[in-house]
């Protein structure tokens, strides 16, 4: 009745609004608004069946159900109906079509139709959904109009070698399915990552060079060929570039291809797109020298390759390649091509990067931005912007514990932060552990009706923990970080409550730990996975006082080895979206992390798992600069295993890949955000984190992010 209900209001409310139908969801009649079942929030995890990331729902009896959404509606045996959903599910199906394809492997779903390869008309065969009115264009062309336009230019490519096949499109009302030639084969984007996104002295570099030019060769061929005819692509980028198995090249995706070269051109890449107001070969030759550098050095080029940073990355490129390698930059993003789109505010990125440049360099994009019109997406009014670790917050905390204090904006923060915080919401990233431990850092006043009223909170969910994760950002991790907090700088508020706590914590862990169902998704690393959570439970030492919890802690550690993956080499990582990732926050290095924090509380790991995590930690191609997602976060791991008398590789062979990726501004260096055009100073993923990577020097546990608890 819930589900009828909001669904009518939600027809009412967007009334003359008309949709398209999406064969896998039940539409409303014609409007916008369907119904799939399923859970509120996407949740995915690695099929061990197929080895691949697929969606899944839990079923009642707590076991998983794999969800494929095929070309129709689908429903669990055991999920709930009512008479009007079952009336929907009866219009539904009365429009359903038989599509000529058999042998449907289901590839990838998103807003604008389904991918999967198919049987058609007896040949293998790439099938792309495009739905009717779905992701429109400013030209007001929905996908289906845009498949036709990559049709027709098909069509008149199919003698050219490099350009698959277009074998037939099939209308089915709603939808009109495009079936092509089938490549077995990849993406040049994942064989770049595969063969240069590891240790710099792993990389078979004369091998890749080699087979990297006679890519980049064919490629250029293909586009010469295609532009000899009148047909421009529009969209190179290294994800439209596949590589056969067999050793041909092809070139995909020609939907952004004009009907003439004065018509106005709105599909772009970042990273690999020049200014749109650029047509003909101009464009596509200016993609494929993007592509070509990011080849060369790993690096994407969104800090403006061409001409800033590009002798940055061509000397980036020598160093990896030697001669050979700086020849091929030079042949494909050589001198003298026009700069074409970027910001004046950037050039080349400073020498060297030193804690105190990257702190100007967040003063400059606070006091700047309004002036020169970039933006700082972690100052804009958003409404997360007062939180911990999704705001300011955890970046206020780093200033004030590097020496560098922020008054004016810690006195917004004290303006604006306790109101902004939801009620019900007590985790560390967003919530109110965050903001007691953010007030804390910064040495500012709790009232202690305040905090009685977190206790109880807190309390209450111990109790009913069903809605509470282990995670430090969102789950009882982080509730640790915030009670040891209080704990060691108000003791007395413990009194008559803190064994009760400390116990209920224990045995609320143990539970999770041993919880199926809550162990599906979870990321391994500090800021999702068990090893945040071990951390913090190591760190709690007033908190948990006289309790053992070394067989919670190895429960933990032993839980979080059982996510990790095997890779080509033998070697274990942390696989997400069928990526294998080296990163603090959700990756090997975290896993690391939290596996000397044992070892050195006196809680054994498998020496054998952790010989295979720590080649994937190397210094190699990392490509980012940032402390949770960057080169940051393996520098100050590698500092913090000096601290432990562990073996490690200097910190200081870190700095060329915060460097490269890593931009200047006015004369201070910063992290860009999601464009050149952007500077991001947050803790996490912009120039705090890379500052305090370089700044402090890890002694506990919990170093990697900044609390009360720093160094203790």
């Amino acid at each position: 009745m819930e589900t009828e209900e909001v669904a009518t209001k939600l027809v009412s409310l967007t009334n003359g609004f008309k949709g398209p139908r999406i064969l896998t969801d039940i539409q409303i009649g014609e409007s916008i608004v369907h119904i799939r079942y399923g859970p509120f929030v996407l949740q995915t995890a690695i099929n061990p069946e197929t080895g691949f990331t697929q969606e899944f729902m839990t079923k009642p009896n707590g076991g998983v159900e794999w969800v494929e959404r095929k070309s129709t509606f689908s429903l669990p045996d055991w999920a709930p109906v009512s008479p009007w959903i079952n009336e929907l599910i009866r219009a539904h199906r009365a429009k359903d079509v038989i599509l000529p394809y058999t042998h449907v492997v289901p590839l990838r779903n998103t807003s604008r139709g389904l991918t999967f390869s198919a049987i058609f008309e007896g040949k293998e065969a790439f099938v792309k959904e495009g739905r009717r009115r779905s992701e429109v264009d400013q030209l007001g062309r929905d996908t289906v109009c845009r498949f036709y336009r990559e049709k027709k230019a098909l069509e008149m490519l199919k003698d050219i070698k490099g350009v698959p096949r277009f074998l037939g499109c099939f209308d089915a009302g709603p939808s009109v399915f495009f079936a092509y030639e089938f490549i077995h084969g990849r993406s040049m984007n994942s064989w770049i990552v595969e063969q240069i996104g590891r240790a710099y002295h792993e990389i078979e570099k004369d091998t890749y060079l080699l087979k990297l030019g006679q890519v980049l060769n064919e490629v250029r061929q293909i586009l010469s060929d295609a532009h000899e005819i009148g047909i421009f692509h529009y969209d190179l980028s290294p994800e439209n570039i596949i590589l056969e198995d067999s050793g041909d090249v092809y070139v995909v995706d020609w939907e952004g291809t004009p009907d003439s070269i004065d018509e106005a051109r709105v599909i772009s890449t970042d990273g690999f797109t020049g200014s749109l107001s650029v047509r003909g070969t101009a464009a596509d030759y200016y993609s494929l020298g993007r592509v070509a550098a990011f080849a060369l050095t790993g690096h994407g080029p969104i800090l403006d390759v061409f001409p800033d940073n590009k002798q940055l990355l061509r000397e980036y490129a020598k160093s990896l390649f030697g001669e050979p390698g700086e020849t091929l930059f030079d042949e494909y993003c050589g001198v003298g091509r026009e700069r074409l789109d970027s910001p004046e505010n950037f050039s080349r990125p400073l020498d060297r990067v030193s804690s105190e440049s990257l702190v100007l360099g967040i003063g400059a994009s606070k006091g700047l931005a309004s002036r020169v019109g970039l933006s700082d997406v972690y100052l804009s009014e958003r409404n997360d912007i007062y939180t911990f670790g999704s705001g300011i917050g955890s970046l206020l905390c780093a200033l004030r514990l590097m020496g560098h204090s922020d008054k004016e904006l810690e006195n917004r923060w004290v303006q604006n932060s306790e109101g902004s915080i939801d009620e019900d919401d007590i985790s560390l990233w967003s919530g109110h552990s965050g903001y007691i431990v953010t007030s804390l850092t910064l040495g500012l006043p709790l009232d202690d009706k305040y905090l009685n009223t977190y206790f109880r909170k807190v309390e209450e969910v111990l109790e009913q923990p069903m809605h509470l994760d282990h995670s430090l950002t969102s789950g009882i991790g982080g509730l640790i970080v915030a009670l040891e907090s209080l704990m060691r700088e108000k003791p007395y508020l413990f009194e008559n409550r803190l064994e009760g706590l400390a116990k209920r914590i224990e045995e609320v862990l143990n539970l999770m730990v041993l919880d199926r169902r809550g162990n599906v998704n979870v990321s391994p690393g500090l800021l999702y996975g068990w090893s945040g959570t071990v951390c913090s439970v190591l760190n709690a030492v007033a908190l948990f006082g006289s309790l053992d919890v070394s067989p919670l802690v190895s429960t933990m550690i032993e839980q979080e080895e059982r996510r990790l993956k095997h890779d080509r080499r033998g070697r274990l990582q942390v696989s997400a979206d069928g990526k294998f990732l080296p990163y603090l926050g959700v990756g090997s290095a975290g896993v690391i992390w939290a596996r000397d924090a044992a070892r050195h509380s006196g809680v054994g790991t498998n020496p054998k798992v952790d010989s295979l995590l720590l080649p994937t930690v190397m210094p190699g191609v990392i490509a980012l600069p940032s402390l949770m997602k960057g080169a940051s976060g393996l520098k100050l791991l590698a500092k913090r295993r000096m601290v432990l008398g562990l073996p490690s590789p200097s910190p200081a062979q870190y700095d060329r890949e915060i460097l490269l990726s890593s931009g200047c501004f006015r004369g201070h260096s910063v992290v860009i955000g999601d464009d050149a055009r952007s500077i991001n100073s947050s803790f996490t993923g912009g120039a705090a984190g890379v500052a305090w990577a370089e700044k402090i020097t890890p002694n506990s546990p919990m170093d990697f992010i900044p609390t009360p608890l720093f160094g203790k």
